[in-house]
């Protein structure tokens, strides 16, 4: 589309307005190309009306179609744009599908209680925005104002119930999610969000139903599941099969998670195999040598002569619901190894408290949520009496220069443990801490399976994962680990003086 020319009056606005009308009939009609074709001959004749501009966004933006309607607003005359409240508004509609919630908020909030914008659609749309920003309890706000405006759709109550879920407020969320169950029984994300809450706040038996429907959730971490592709017949958990394999799924944290069911799944049935993460195998097998571990990579032809049934890691919490989280058992790490690591730094770092400390979750989309720059941690890492000892994959040579120049602080990296790769070393290596100190990562999931003294420090809202609980210094999958919580804000400080306070309370261990 060409920039409209500016230089003239509008000889042909009549002519325009009966081509507005034309075009608004052909997409009553259906017939959507031959409408922008006429929307777009209302601007060639107009091009100081809004009314063009408009109709075209109105088609655009809630098509989602992001990459025309930007070129809409880069032809838009200026005087036009500003002089046009509505294309202000479908402005920011189209800023917020390109997730650039920063530069929408400002045309939302100039936007309230203008005549010439839905107020309902208005309050909404500030609501996404504030969500966007993870600023959930004014997102709140703004939809309960949308609705008191009289805006009655499902994707309302749906982003409403997102973000009452964030800011803790779990019975509104709750509210909400039955609402639209009711009204659209049939949507698996729905179910799947409804699980989530059910889950976060406990609700283990009906949770773990309701989380049957992540596979057409359509979330992309559920696309590929190995358990599917093998072919074999799914156990519903009524008679007992001769043998049955459970397949892993999502990352390595979540296989720990619901390596906590083994045991009572292995009661009820005749064989049970697993076939997870090899870096686990060590660890599945010293815990529970009646347990067979298969290799993920093992062709499906051979699977399917060896097992009857076949589930996936989550599928567990729907069939043994009674055994919910590390409470009957640990896994087990190797104790002689743990013993000589633990005489190891007891000679390098006497005197000392040994905290291990992770910081950085690098393997999902939530990592960013979830993890905190080593900068903030700098009260922390100053604590007395502490020697810290380095329990994060990946490189981080920098963060650990920056903490030895400008802090004093150095944090130990024991080149006998790989901790990417050797997990069964990593456990060891734990065991023979005072405490281990991590954000939600792989880290802290094998450190309380484990049994290691383990503190968690959690975000609030986006990143917080259903196992950690919504509230509390205390969660029922990991009932011995300590949890520190970001405020509802997203701020981290409160969490790490808490931890900092912990530190200077906690006894040096007694060998």
């Amino acid at each position: 589309m060409t920039p409209p020319d500016h230089s003239s009056r509008q000889p042909g606005l009549q002519q325009a307005m009966l081509q507005l009308a034309q075009g608004k009939a052909l997409l009553k009609a259906g017939n959507g190309a031959a409408a922008v074709v006429a929307f777009q001959q209302v601007i060639r004749l107009a091009p100081l009306s809004p009314a063009g501009y408009r109709a075209l966004l109105e088609m655009l933006v809630p098509a989602g179609d992001i990459v025309n309607g930007r070129k809409v607003i880069q032809i838009l005359p200026v005087e036009v744009y500003e002089a046009a409240p509505p294309l202000r508004y479908l402005h920011a509609r189209l800023l917020l599908q390109e997730g650039q919630p920063t530069q929408a908020l400002p045309l939302l909030e100039a936007l309230a209680g203008n005549p010439e914008v839905d107020a309902g659609g208005q309050a909404f749309n500030l609501g996404q925005c504030l969500a966007q920003l993870g600023r959930h309890q004014e997102a709140v706000e703004s939809f309960r104002r949308a609705s008191e405006l009289g805006l009655r759709a499902d994707w309302l109550s749906l982003e409403w119930a997102r973000s009452a879920q964030f800011t803790g407020d779990m019975e509104t969320a709750g509210r909400l999610y039955r609402e639209l169950t009711r009204s659209r029984p049939d949507t698996p994300q729905l179910k799947y969000e409804q699980a989530i809450l059910l889950l976060k706040t406990g609700q283990f038996k009906t949770g773990f139903q309701l989380y049957q429907y992540r596979w057409q959730s359509g979330l992309p971490h559920f696309q590929h599941c190995s358990a599917r592709s093998v072919g074999l017949p799914a156990w519903d958990g009524r008679k007992a099969p001769p043998s049955l394999l459970v397949m892993r799924e999502q990352g390595v944290g979540e296989q720990i998670v619901f390596s906590a069911l083994l045991p009572a799944l292995a009661q009820k049935v005749g064989h049970l195999a697993v076939a997870f993460e090899p870096r686990l195998v060590p660890l599945l097998k010293r815990t529970w040598p009646g347990i067979e571990s298969v290799s993920p990579e093992e062709p499906a032809e051979s699977l399917r002569t060896r097992f009857d049934t076949c589930i996936s890691a989550a599928d567990m919490g729907a069939l043994v619901p009674e055994a919910i989280g590390w409470t009957g058992g640990r896994l087990l790490p190797d104790r002689e190894r743990a013993a000589r690591l633990r005489e190891k730094y007891r000679q390098l770092f006497p005197g000392k408290k040994l905290v291990g400390l992770s910081w950085m979750s690098r393997q999902s989309a939530l990592s960013t949520a979830k993890s905190v720059d080593l900068a903030a941690w700098q009260g922390v890492l100053q604590s007395k009496d502490c020697q810290f000892i380095n329990l994060q994959y990946g490189a981080m040579e920098a963060e650990q220069g920056q903490a030895r120049t400008q802090w004093g602080v150095d944090i130990f990296r024991d080149p006998e443990i790989d901790v990417y790769q050797d997990l069964d070393g990593l456990a060891a290596q734990m065991a023979a801490l005072d405490v281990v100190v991590s954000t939600s990562s792989t880290t802290a999931h094998l450190a309380a399976a484990t049994g290691a003294p383990t503190w968690v420090v959690l975000p609030s809202g986006w990143g917080l994962l259903w196992y950690w609980g919504h509230e509390g210094d205390r969660c029922a999958w990991y009932p011995e680990a300590r949890l520190f919580r970001a405020t509802v804000g997203g701020d981290w400080a409160p969490a790490l003086a808490g931890v900092e306070a912990a530190l200077a309370e906690l006894p040096l261990r007694e060998d």
